[in-house]
């Protein structure tokens, strides 16, 4: 359970701290955890119901609304076999086996990215385009399953390599002939690697039952939620140690279907004086600047103690010199408006921005967001010579919601509220000791995700996807048939801090995807539940669960 030792009475207003604190198990109400998975379980059945009557497009349109829905409403899972038999029915039904590649018998490796959505702000972006941008010995190529144009900066890095560009969801295509021609697309090339979203159903497709072309590994950036991962692919490659432990231990795969590669993150060098003169913040000359890059969500306050806002509130409070710079939310997203009516000019607000380099060099501290930390950020900070500061304060399988993984020293990871306190104002009040954290947090950087060791371990996972091939060693296998404590402890703190997306708005978003038949049952229980939904109201105790009116009858 996450945990966090409020008792030392040094640090200021711990004892406020204390008077919020909640257990974990006790947030959410366990009985919401099991709703979620009896409705996901009613989803699941709806697409094998459809699948079976060989009604394949509605079906995969299910599948995907079943993995949606899980990924942002925690059902004490982070996989389903019952959901992969459904996507293995439609794939047998709906798409042509595969045929083997021919392996090129000179030249450079073929390696294609498979990636759902690419946006021009985030950290999956930046991971597929340093991926292409290292691999220089490769022939990249990157296809997009969600969208019917390349990010720009993508396509150069694929060209610049001798690639192509592919994106999938031109107009009028449907997933089943999306999922075709990806099967096509793999059968000319040496490797795949897929950077996806929980809900890829055109990958699961693609690279799943009938699917006997390149090697297939799954690179598990959001390896803290449910997702799809195709079973007709070779290797989950984690991030991190803690996602491995997830990946075998609630995923239920064996250890030998894994690989351990960090995140590429480039050297992040920079001057500070010319950065902070660039930036214009308004900081006094002698502030010392401490930054966080994240999403919006990752700083807002949630029922998890300490908040990142209630952390930072305490840091300003105990460090009048301390000033603050929040790197991608608005200013007018929680929990800022109230931090800057608190402390005004000390705290900064960017919004969203491409590229954090010139907010990283500027600062002199990096804060880690809490209880949900923000992982490309910290390396990148690392690799730009920052202290970087994270609460380790989580347990068992909520250590996946912090970063200690990357955090070379156990005195950048406390594990308790005073003691991140008291680093904190340790590091303000001492430029040596900034000094010293930064180049330590480097060397980390450099021994981690640096181009040598990272192309090292690039080549160790090809060479690992040959022989796995060549085994026919797949990643199938059975998922766990039952959450134990732990999985719905995690899920507990996943409702917390990640965003629950509403089913309604998830079954509105596949309605053009179903076919006429579910669109014609959908119709009235949508109209019925948005009027419900608009006037707040719940459906008698003993009827059926709003929710539950969207779900057609099997």
């Amino acid at each position: 359970m996450t945990h966090v030792d409020q008792h030392s009475a040094s640090a200021p207003h711990d004892e406020d701290v204390e008077e919020h604190h909640q257990p974990l198990e006790a947030i959410p109400h366990p009985d919401q955890i099991l709703d979620n998975a009896r409705k996901f379980g009613r989803i699941v059945r709806i697409a094998i119901d459809r699948a079976r009557a060989a009604r394949y497009l509605t079906a995969a349109e299910w599948c995907r609304v079943a993995s949606a829905y899980a990924m942002t409403n925690p059902t004490g899972f982070l996989r389903s076999g019952d959901l992969e038999s459904a996507i293995g029915i439609v794939a047998d039904g709906a798409l042509a086996p595969s045929r083997r590649p021919a392996k090129a018998a000179a030249g450079p490796r073929r390696v294609m990215h498979v990636i759902t959505e690419a946006a021009p702000i985030g950290g999956l972006t930046r991971l597929a385009e340093r991926w292409m941008q290292r691999d220089r010995i490769s022939i990249s190529a990157v296809v997009v399953t969600r969208q019917d144009e390349v990010l720009e900066r993508l396509a150069e890095a694929a060209c610049a390599s001798g690639g192509s560009a592919t994106a999938l969801a031109v107009a009028g295509s449907n997933v089943l002939e999306r999922a075709a021609r990806l099967r096509q697309l793999a059968a000319d090339v040496d490797f795949v690697i897929c950077h996806l979203h929980s809900d890829d159903i055109v990958t699961a497709l693609a690279f799943g039952h009938g699917y006997s072309g390149a090697p297939v590994a799954i690179y598990n950036h959001a390896d803290h939620l449910f997702w799809l991962a195709p079973s007709n692919a070779t290797t989950i490659v984690d991030a991190r140690n803690v996602g491995r432990r997830l990946t075998i231990h609630a995923r239920g795969y064996s250890p030998e279907l894994t690989y351990l590669l960090p995140l590429p993150v480039p050297a992040m060098r920079g001057g500070a004086d010319e950065a902070r003169l660039s930036i214009g913040w308004g900081f006094p000359a002698d502030s010392i600047v401490a930054v966080s890059v994240a999403r919006a969500i990752k700083f807002r306050d949630t029922t998890l103690e300490p908040s990142f806002s209630r952390l930072l509130g305490m840091a300003l409070e105990a460090n009048p010199r301390l000033a603050f710079c929040a790197v991608g939310p608005e200013a007018t997203d929680p929990p800022w408006p109230d931090l800057i009516e608190r402390y005004g000019q000390r705290i900064y607000v960017t919004g969203p921005v491409p590229d954090p380099l010139p907010y990283l060099t500027a600062a002199d501290i990096y804060l880690d967001p809490f209880p949900f930390s923000s992982t490309t950020s910290l390396l990148e900070a690392a690799a730009a010579s920052l202290p970087t500061l994270t609460l380790d304060a989580h347990r068992d399988y909520c250590r996946a919601f912090g970063l200690a993984d990357f955090v070379e020293s156990i005195d950048d990871r406390p594990t308790t509220v005073h003691a991140y306190l008291q680093r904190l104002q340790d590091l303000v009040n001492t430029p040596s000791l900034r000094r010293l954290t930064g180049e330590r947090a480097r060397a980390g950087y450099l021994g981690l995700t640096a181009p040598e060791p990272w192309l090292e371990s690039l080549g160790e996972l090809y060479r690992h996807l040959d022989r796995a091939s060549a085994r026919r060693n797949l990643l199938g296998g059975s998922a766990p048939a039952e959450p134990d404590k732990r999985l719905l402890v995690h899920a507990a703190a996943l409702t917390a801090i990640e965003q629950n997306i509403p089913l309604l708005w998830t079954v509105m978003a596949g309605v053009p995807c179903f076919d006429a038949r579910d669109r014609r049952q959908l119709a009235p229980r949508i109209i019925v539940t948005r009027a419900l939904q608009k006037l707040r109201l719940s459906p008698p105790s003993n009827a059926t669960p709003r929710d539950s009116l969207l779900l057609p009858r099997r």
